[in-house]
């Protein structure tokens, strides 16, 4: 088989949003400071979100 191989975990989902300036440079800092992708970030802060409100 040719290619990537098949993640188990796999993202194909995708997610457009609109950010204030102010805070798409604090994510970007944020990523760049941590070495962590912007999805990684986000998926990790919406966990924590959704944990704090069961």
């Amino acid at each position: 088989m040719a290619g990537r191989p098949k993640l188990e975990n796999k993202k194909d989902k995708f997610l457009s949003v609109r950010l204030p300036d102010e805070v798409r440079n604090h994510l970007l800092e944020y990523t760049k400071k941590h070495n962590e992708s912007i999805t990684n970030v986000t998926i990790s802060a919406l966990e924590e979100y959704f944990s704090k409100r069961r």
